[in-house]
């Protein structure tokens, strides 16, 4: 296969993974807003963007960096990925640790804590999913990475209309999130 038709089927994989999963998160999360209302949804944006907010320090630029050390040097996979993780588990630690001395500093009420560290959990360990996506990407296999993208947003859809079936309440979904984030770099590995 050409370089061309190569870049245009990863483009192609890569652009359908994320128009599929904007609409599946769109639509996710407007069900989550009829269910649960302004105050218990403006809880839960307060603790996305207050997770956000230490995303430079979780990921730290180490998938672009994989990325090009891999397509450069594909025989040393295994010396790279086994630095690389070592690396990421210490950031990942700095950054959920520097989450709850920030939150814990804050006069929010405890459920909102326990909320945020929750979140905090699960964009630790999304952050492990998109290193580990960069070996694709490295050796020119997004479709996998497509894939992958796509199942996670479709049960975590499912999962959102598991909580409107079921009414369950904020702190539910968030724990729910980090399980199937959990499992969803379990099949990764």
């Amino acid at each position: 296969m050409s370089h061309r038709v190569s870049i245009i089927k990863n483009t192609a994989w890569l652009f359908t993974a994320e128009v599929i999963s904007m609409i599946l998160l769109s639509i996710g999360g407007l069900l989550l807003v009829r269910l649960w209302g302004n105050a218990v949804y403006g809880i839960y944006g307060f603790a996305v963007s207050f997770v956000s907010l230490f995303g430079f320090l979780i990921d730290f630029g180490l998938p672009t960096l994989l990325i090009n050390q891999l397509s450069q040097r594909r025989d040393e996979i295994q010396h790279f990925i086994k630095n690389y993780t070592v690396f990421k588990v210490v950031l990942a630690i700095a950054a959920f640790s520097l989450i709850t001395l920030v939150i814990g500093l804050t006069d929010k009420p405890t459920d909102v804590k326990v909320i945020v560290l929750f979140m905090a959990c699960n964009v630790v360990i999304g952050s492990f999913i998109t290193f580990y996506y960069s070996v694709f990407r490295a050796f020119e296999q997004m479709k996998f990475e497509a894939t992958f993208k796509m199942i996670f947003n479709a049960l975590s859809l499912v999962l959102i209309i598991a909580v409107l079936i079921g009414h369950w309440q904020l702190r539910s979904y968030v724990i729910a999130s980090v399980v199937l984030t959990i499992l969803n770099l379990a099949v990764l590995l």
